[in-house]
């Protein structure tokens, strides 16, 4: 029975990784959508920081000689608090970080940047029981360095519903904005499931979760997470180029709460499916299955 427990479980992130690969609207976030109704019916008034590190170390490649390594990073603050005494506003500024070793013929930057200014507002939908509205736009720079310039600028945005029936599911349903990007429409879709104060699947990307509660500060959680954005970096010093960052991974971890302030976790899994690739055909790496190794450090006052 376990051993179909966990099938069913890694089948699950399995579909929904190939369903949403491309839906991240704000870097690493870990948004709780079930929070929306806690949201607008108490006091609101957070302030929240994130930093994570994952460590891909170096693989071969396929169909070419040479091994590519990555290492991605990142860091947020998020300020939430309710506009009017109301509806709750979340305001967030993230860094984030790619760090490229490459050995193959592919000219492949060293590095990958991303800066985003986020804003999400959540409303009442219209006068239907715990449904609620919730828009966002991201403000965001990608490139190959810090100097950012005007081209390296997008605008992505999100707007969905969320339902909450009763009190153990919650689901989405919405559509994001990605303009300039190959793909510039894309669904939203995803739910979450706490069927007791034990257990806790969140099938939203762009880290869906199965958590299962040890005690009141120690959790196991199996996990899955994917990567789809475009960068505009240097292309051999002559021009600028489109450069798109593609992957999946898989994993489990354990997760622990210090104090009521700070809590962690550490994971580690495999990684498949990944690519750095040219939009305009001038190159791309499929890089082999590996592993990967995170650990994720959050502060809330």
């Amino acid at each position: 029975m376990q051993k179909f427990v966990l099938s069913l479980v890694f089948a699950v992130i399995a579909a929904v990784l190939t369903f949403t690969r491309a839906f991240a609207v704000t870097p690493e976030r870990e948004t709780r959508y079930e929070d929306a109704i806690q949201q607008l019916e108490e006091p609101l008034l957070q302030h929240k920081s994130e930093s994570f590190y994952r460590y891909m170390p170096v693989v071969h490649v396929s169909q070419q000689d040479g091994k590519v390594g990555l290492m991605e990073a990142g860091s947020e603050y998020e300020l939430g608090f309710k506009a009017f005494g109301k509806f709750p506003v979340t305001f967030s500024m993230n860094v984030g970080y790619v760090g490229v070793n490459n050995s193959t013929v592919v000219p492949l930057p060293a590095k990958l940047t991303a800066t985003t200014t986020d804003l999400e507002i959540t409303l009442p939908f219209f006068k239907v029981d715990k449904t609620y509205f919730r828009f966002g736009a991201s403000p965001s720079l990608y490139g190959d360095d810090w100097n950012f310039k005007p081209s390296n600028f997008r605008i992505p945005s999100r707007y969905y519903i969320i339902n909450q029936p009763n009190e153990k599911f919650t689901w989405i349903l919405g559509v994001a904005f990605f303009p300039q990007y190959e793909t510039p429409v894309l669904p939203i879709a995803g739910f979450i499931y706490t069927p007791n104060d034990k257990w806790a699947i969140n099938m939203i990307p762009p880290r869906p979760t199965i958590v299962y509660s040890v005690t009141n500060k120690l959790d196991l959680f199996a996990e899955a997470g994917f990567d789809c954005d475009e960068y505009e970096v240097d292309y051999q010093n002559t021009h600028t180029e489109i450069l798109q960052y593609s992957g999946n991974r898989v994993g489990a971890g354990v997760y622990y709460q210090f104090n009521k302030y700070l809590e962690g976790s550490l994971s580690v899994g495999g990684t498949f499916g990944r690519q750095l690739k040219y939009r305009e055909s001038l190159g791309k790496v499929d890089i082999n299955n590996g592993m990967y190794t995170e650990f994720r450090i959050v502060a809330k006052i």
